[in-house]
């Protein structure tokens, strides 16, 4: 789910982008710091000009209140709104998209989906990160690059030769690492990409199976095999539930070590 304060314009074409795939909530700009009982959303897109700007700490209020959320600012290239967006850059945000009055829908959905979709991925890939510091450098970064976009590739295959590497060097390497095998790995991204899509409920298992680059079969029995459950009840899963089965399937050294 995305949490959104944004002007009308910028509404309106974040809406048409998205389509039906996404949950959206509109939140008062005057009030959404304050709201209690407001949800905890995958992202939140925000328009630093409809925050009252600094001394009042307004930006502070609201990076503090959505702190189990990444903030996305979208914003334009006005001096005003640059200023404001500064303002928040240093507050930590998670990400900056500056809106252009010729960005095309697919390229705003690509933004956004971002945002919203890469929460649980990174999370593991943060879990990960002390494993993959022990592969070669190119091979790092070819695993890591696949934790978070595993759609862009096929097969084990393309991720050994975008590594070039052989298979077997290549599992051999993971496997001293502590790590598990490449096919796993490929195999548990796309389980956890798959999970927000499906929690949000907006799309069929089919389309969801799409996304990430596989068959409805085949990741209806990846997620068996992960986590022992039908697709319906692994999208109920908490975030951390979720994160924290993946980490020791694919790490199992991280398991023996606990």
């Amino acid at each position: 789910m995305i949490a959104t304060v944004l002007s009308g314009p910028l509404l309106m074409r974040l809406r048409r982008a998205l389509g039906d795939d996404i949950d959206v909530v509109v939140l008062d700009s005057a009030r959404a710091v304050h709201l209690a009982n407001a949800p905890h959303p995958d992202a939140v897109i925000v328009e630093p000009l409809l925050l009252a700007p600094p001394p009042d700490k307004s930006f502070a209020h609201f990076v503090a209140r959505f702190d189990r959320s990444r903030i996305v600012l979208y914003t334009t290239s006005t001096p005003h709104a640059l200023r404001a967006t500064l303002e928040f850059i240093r507050l930590g945000v998670a990400r900056v998209i500056i809106a252009f009055v010729n960005d095309s829908d697919e390229l705003i959905r690509t933004h956004v989906e971002g945002a919203a979709h890469n929460g649980p991925a990174e999370l593991l890939l943060d879990s990960l990160t002390s494993r993959l510091g022990l592969l070669r450098d190119r091979s790092r970064a070819v695993m890591s690059d696949a934790l978070l976009h595993p759609h862009q590739y096929m097969n084990v295959q393309a991720l050994c030769d975008a590594a070039d590497v052989p298979r077997r060097s290549f599992d051999r390497s993971l496997s001293v690492a502590g790590l598990t095998s490449a096919e796993t790995l490929l195999r548990g991204a796309r389980v956890v990409h798959s999970y927000p899509l499906l929690r949000a409920g907006r799309l069929t298992v089919a389309a969801v199976a799409g996304r990430i680059g596989v068959s409805e079969r085949q990741l209806s029995t990846d997620i068996k095999r992960f986590f022992g459950l039908s697709v319906r009840r692994f999208s109920h899963l908490t975030q951390d539930r979720v994160v924290s089965a993946l980490l020791y399937a694919l790490a199992p050294a991280i398991d023996r070590e606990h």
